[in-house]
C-alpha cells in the first residue's frame, strides 16, 4: 500500500468516526478518531520526509556530443568527409542512477519526402538495433558504434566530459537514418523510476553539411565515359 492510499483511507476513517458518533453507533467505529489523526500525521510526515529526500538524491541524465575523432576507435571519418558524431551521457544529478535498461527507436531516412519514410520503429534492444543498421548496409565499428550498457549504477559526475560514450555515427550513418532515439530507464536510491529519451542530438547545421556532402556527385574519371557520376561512398 502506498503512503497516498494509506492517507486517503485514514481520512475516510476519520470522517466515518465522526458520522458514527453523531448517529450514536460507536460499535461501528473501526479506529477511534484520536488514533486515526495520530496515524494520519505520522504517515503524512513520513511521506513529506521521503519526498524531500527523494529530491536531494534525484538523478538527472545529461548528454553532450563531440565531432572530434581523436581517440574514438575505428569509427572515424574518411578523408574529406564530414566528421563523425560521438554522443556521451552523464548523470548530472545529486544521486546514483541505477540503469535498468536501454532501448533504441530507429527511423530510416527513406526517400526525399516524409511520405517516403517508413516511420519510427518500436523500441528495440541493442542487438535488434545493430541488426537493423547492418541491414541497410552500415558496418559496425566503421560506420556506427553502440556501446553495450547493462544494468549498472551511474554515479553523479560534476564534469560532463567524464560521461559514458554510448554512440558514434559517421556521416554515412547519419545520412542513412532520420533519427535514432535512445531511452534510458533507471531507478534512484529511494526506488523511484526515471526515464530519459535522447533525441535530435544531431544539430541541423551538421545534418545540412552531411546532406550537401552526399548530394555532391563523385567526379567522373577523365577519359572513361563508361563511368557515370554517382553519390559519394565512404
Amino acid at each position: 500500500m502506498t503512503p497516498a492510499v494509506a492517507m486517503i483511507l485514514l481520512a475516510v476513517n476519520a470522517v466515518w468516526d465522526v458520522v458514527c458518533q453523531r448517529i450514536g453507533r460507536d460499535e461501528w467505529i473501526v479506529l477511534d478518531t484520536g488514533s486515526t489523526i495520530t496515524l494520519l500525521v505520522a504517515v503524512g510526515g513520513a511521506t513529506l520526509a521521503r519526498g524531500q529526500y527523494a529530491m536531494t538524491v534525484r538523478p538527472y541524465l545529461g548528454w553532450r556530443f563531440t565531432r572530434d575523432d581523436k581517440g574514438r576507435g575505428r569509427v572515424t571519418s574518411p578523408e574529406g568527409a564530414p566528421r563523425a558524431i560521438h554522443l556521451y551521457v552523464h548523470n548530472g544529478g545529486s544521486g546514483v542512477a541505477f540503469v535498468e535498461n536501454v532501448r533504441y527507436r530507429l527511423e530510416l531516412a527513406g526517400g526525399p519526402t516524409p511520405d517516403d519514410r517508413a516511420g519510427p520503429s518500436p523500441w528495440l534492444t541493442l542487438d535488434q538495433t545493430r541488426q537493423q543498421l547492418r541491414q541497410i548496409g552500415l558496418i559496425e565499428e566503421r560506420d556506427f558504434y553502440l556501446m553495450i550498457i547493462g544494468p549498472a549504477p551511474m554515479p553523479p559526475t560534476a564534469n560532463p566530459f567524464d560521461g559514458v560514450h554510448v554512440l558514434s555515427l559517421t556521416s554515412r550513418a547519419v545520412h542513412s537514418i532520420s533519427n535514432l532515439d535512445i531511452r534510458f530507464r533507471a531507478t534512484d536510491l529511494v526506488g523511484d523510476v526515471h526515464e530519459w529519451t535522447l533525441t535530435d542530438y544531431v544539430a541541423p547545421q551538421h545534418r545540412a553539411e552531411i546532406r550537401a556532402y552526399h548530394a555532391t556527385p563523385t567526379p567522373t574519371p577523365a577519359g572513361d565515359p563508361a563511368v557515370a557520376p554517382g553519390p559519394r561512398e565512404e
